[in-house]
Parts: structure tokens; sequence; C-alpha cells
């Protein structure tokens, strides 16, 4: 064959070489070409494991710890790095380190069978750990920030693979409490209680989360400046393989970092660059609160739906959210509450409002006189220091002056409003936010049982039938039950004006190119990350038969 071939080239002159050596690349490529035209209409594309995804992070770790963690930087981490029984999903509260669960006739009883699932450094998950988290959380001396949650139940290990909580009452909610992540206890037994915010393990820490800790970064003064975590291959292994977060002072920096790095996600933040927008419904609202046993004038309706009435809710969130947020109407985010007053704002219904009550403008303020006693309309409203707050205290006191009402405005630090301010209901008007949950309950917010400290119906509101709707709702059979009897109740709320509702913000998230990123319902930032196990970068074309 080889004498043939050299016959057969023997008498090729140079430009024949040529020609060959063309005519053989033409069919290799051909050859290429049509394989990749057959992979790419035959194939599909899929995740892949593998790539990295960097996010920048206003604040820095203290507690990364399910039982300890305080600010939304200690939840971030902790939200990537632990798991709970339950997980907050898209479709509501799921199983996770639990594989099965159910609940007693009563509603008091709550049996929990886990999944075969191990820890970090390979220690199987058993009862053991759960029984020794929740006594974590209740112990008084650690001072965790869930223990309220927990007060009243009863952890019992019924074997390694099963645990039962007991309530001594029927709380519909409940089952929201069970997503708190769960500590080994082999990691932290020997650790004395007054020893544990001091730990560096609350860093270095050992969780059974999608990600765990391979590596961090602090400044001289020991501040966490950055953060690397590893894909835990428990199953489901998240696609993404690695995790960088980079932890800034403030908000300042965090848009400076963005504005040189492109690769960089952040949330809460506008728009920048070309970087994609999530944009989901955020479990806050925002109101000013009418303290009547400060000010008299708040116990009169009229007032109350003038001063609503005069408020252009819209351009409050124009202004201050950039758009990102709904006008507020009640105590539920907008998008829940099955009935809402008319949009807008009109000083002309609102000073219509007034004078049909017997309110007359007086050199630009209306006053009323009742038994010989004239009073104006003037009052204090108060809120945080904090921008956005102060932002929109400025401009509902501008819409109600523009109304004719004297407005005056004091702004406080986050803990003199909180210890100063709220704990003694010491205002007139207080601008403040609500954080209702992904259960919806309004029962410490607007139950009357709630009005004095440490309860959070800051409003003072009293409403028997609310009263007995929350109740209803706490202890309802099933959660659709309990949404019905919560929407009547904030139904009442508002139609009693029982705050002047304003805003509810949209939690705002900016990432790079990531696929299958979904956001649900987020009540803390950290549930961004409720879905990122199904997160991907990187990915493959397989022939369907495999995918």
């Amino acid at each position: 064959m080889h004498d043939h071939i050299s016959g057969v080239t023997a008498n090729w002159r140079p430009t024949d070489y040529l020609v060959a050596i063309l005519v053989t690349g033409l069919v290799a490529v051909s050859i290429v070409w049509g394989l990749a035209a057959l992979s790419a209409k035959y194939t599909v594309q899929v995740p892949s494991h593998g790539g990295i995804f960097e996010e920048a992070i206003v604040g820095s770790p203290r507690f990364i710890n399910p039982v300890l963690a305080l600010s939304d930087a200690d939840r971030d981490v902790t939200r990537l790095t632990f798991r709970g029984l339950m997980q907050s999903s898209e479709n509501g509260l799921v199983p996770d380190l639990a594989a099965s669960y159910t609940v007693s006739d009563d509603q008091k009883t709550y049996t929990f069978v886990l999944r075969d699932a191990t820890f970090h450094d390979g220690e199987p998950i058993t009862a053991i750990d759960v029984i020794f988290t929740i006594g974590l959380i209740q112990n008084q001396l650690l001072k965790s920030p869930l223990s309220t949650n927990w007060q009243g139940v009863t952890a019992v290990a019924v074997d390694d693979r099963t645990v039962t909580l007991s309530l001594e009452s029927p709380y519909a909610p409940f089952l929201e409490n069970t997503t708190v992540g769960i500590l080994p206890k082999h990691i932290w037994k020997d650790i004395k209680i007054d020893e544990v915010p001091f730990s560096p393990r609350n860093i270095s820490t050992i969780g059974s989360g999608p990600y765990k800790i391979t590596d961090v970064t602090k400044s001289v003064d020991g501040v966490v400046t950055d953060i690397e975590l590893t894909a835990h291959s428990d199953e489901p292994e998240p696609y993404i393989r690695t995790l960088q977060l980079h932890f800034v002072p403030n908000q300042e920096s965090l848009i400076t970092l963005l504005e040189k790095d492109t690769d960089l996600a952040a949330h809460s933040i506008p728009p920048l660059g070309d970087r994609v927008v999530h944009e989901a419904v955020l479990g806050r609202v925002f109101a000013v609160f009418l303290n009547q046993n400060k000010n008299s004038l708040f116990a009169e309706p009229a007032v109350r739906r003038a001063l609503d009435a005069a408020l252009d809710k819209q351009l409050i969130v124009d202004t201050l959210l950039s758009g990102f947020g709904s006008p507020a109407n009640g105590p539920l985010p907008p998008q829940q509450l099955l009935s809402q007053h008319t949009p807008g704002s009109s000083l002309e219904i609102a000073r219509d409002i007034l004078e049909d009550a017997g309110w007359e403008s007086v050199d630009g303020v209306y006053q009323k006189t009742v038994k010989k006693e004239t009073k104006s309309l003037e009052f204090t409203l108060t809120t945080s220091a904090a921008p956005e707050l102060k932002g929109a205290a400025v401009m509902v006191a501008e819409m109600w002056t523009a109304l004719g009402a004297r407005v005056d405005t004091q702004f406080f630090e986050a803990n003199d409003l909180e210890n100063l301010v709220i704990r003694d209901r010491d205002y007139e008007a207080l601008l403040f936010g609500e954080v209702v949950g992904h259960e919806h309950d309004l029962y410490a917010f607007w139950h009357s049982s709630q009005k004095d400290n440490p309860g959070l119906n800051i409003a003072g509101y009293a409403n028997i039938k609310v009263d007995g709707l929350l109740e209803a709702a706490r202890v309802a059979t099933s959660s659709k039950i309990a949404g019905e009897k919560t929407k009547q109740a904030a139904e009442i709320i508002s139609d009693e004006y029982g705050a002047l509702f304003l805003y509810a913000p949209h939690f705002v998230y900016v990432t790079p190119r990531v696929a299958n990123l979904t956001l649900g319902s987020v009540t803390a930032a950290s549930d961004r990350f409720n879905s990122i196990r199904g997160w991907y970068v990187d990915t493959d074309r397989v022939w369907p038969i495999f995918k």
C-alpha cells in the first residue's frame, strides 16, 4: 500500500502537494463543523459543576453561628453554611435536614425524621445535634436573639434519627422557627456557655450547609474582610464550586468597589452597569404609628383619614427607593392585601375631610374648638437617623405641612430610638418598619396584649375583633385558614387607619450573569440564597439521554 501511494505521488509537483493539503484540511474542517452542527442540534445544554461567584456585602460577620447571628453579614454567611430542619423556598417551607415531619392533631407536637446528612467535617447529623442547638437557644445565659421563639418548647430525641418538639399551646407559625441552622454538638459541647460568644469557632465554623468555609482573611485589627467558601459535597451539591464574599464598611465603599469590579454581585443598591437586576417582595412594611396617649388628636378618625389622604406614597417610593417598592395601605405587603384604599394623594380631599369634621384653617394651620378648647393640628414626627427613614420623614412632614399641619421632626440613632423612644412609647408619631415574616404573623404588632414594652404593638392599637382573628390565626390547623384570618384582621386595621402605612420596599439584588437564580418572598436579605444550590455559571452539552 505504501509503495502504491509513493508511486502515485512520485511525479507530483509542489502545487499538487499544496492542493492535497488544502483538500485534506477542508475535509477535516467539514467533519469538525458537521460534528459541531450535529452536537448543537441534537445535544442539550445543562448546568455544570464549577465556576466562581463573587459578592460584596456591607458589614463584617462576627457570629457565623445560627443561634447568635445578629447582623445581615452574620445571617448571610450562616445561611450558606448551615441547614435547619426546614428551609424557606419559593413554595413556602419545605423539609431540609428533615426527611419528613408530622404534626399532632392538637397542633402541639411536631415530629421530625432526619435524612442522612453530614456536617462539613464528615460527622453524621443526629437528633442529639438538634436537641443541643435548641438547648443553646433556650439558655438564658447565652442571650440568643432567637430565645423568645423557643420559649416553652420541649425537645426530645426519640432515637438518633427522630426528634419531637412539643409546644405548650398551638402556634401555627411555629414551623418557621425550625429553619434555624443546626450546630454540631461534638464541636461546641466542651465550650462553657459564657465563652460561646467569644469562641473563634464563630468564624471558622463547621456547619452542614451548601457551602463550607475554606479561607478567612482579616484586617490587622481582626475584622473579617474576605471569606472563601467551597461547595459541600453532601446532596444536593451546589453547581457553583466557589463563593468569594468581600466585606466593606459602608454603602459608599460598596458602590466604589462595584464600579471597579463588574463581576461582583450586591444587594439593596440601585442597578449598576450591565448587571442583572433581580427584584422580590420584601416582607417589610413602613408606616407612621400614631400614639393617642401622647397626642389626643390621633384619636379622631377624621384626622387619621386626612393625614393618610395627604400622602403621596408613590412619590416616596420613586424618590427614596428609586421605584423599587410599592405604596402600602395596610400591615401586610400590598401584594398580600385583599382590599386597599384608593392609591395616590389629594390635598383637596384631605382638607374636605378635616373641614367636614369641624376643622378650620387659620394662618395656614388647621384648628378646631371643642368645649371652648382650641387645638391645632400639630405634632412631632420621630424616626431613625438612617438615611432612608430620615428622608421619608422629611417628605412626609412636607406633605402634611402642605395640608395645613405644623410638623416638627426629630431623629435618633438606632440604639437611642429603641431605648429612649420605642421602649417607653415616648413619641407622638413614629415612622418605623415592621418585619412580618414569611408566615405574615401580625400578632406581635397588632394584638392589644402587645401594647406595652416588650410587645411590638407600637401603634397602641386595640380592637376586640382583630384580637380574635389574630388569636385564631395562631392556632389555625392549616396555613390557608391562618392566612385568611390574618388578611381579615389586616383589612380591619387598614379600614380603621390603625397606622398611616407608607411603603413596602422591594428587595433588589444585582448580579453578573448567573443562570437559574430565582427569588421568592424575601424577609431577610439572606433569603436570596434560598435557591443557591440550583444557581450555575458553567454549562456542558450532553445528549438528551444523559440529561
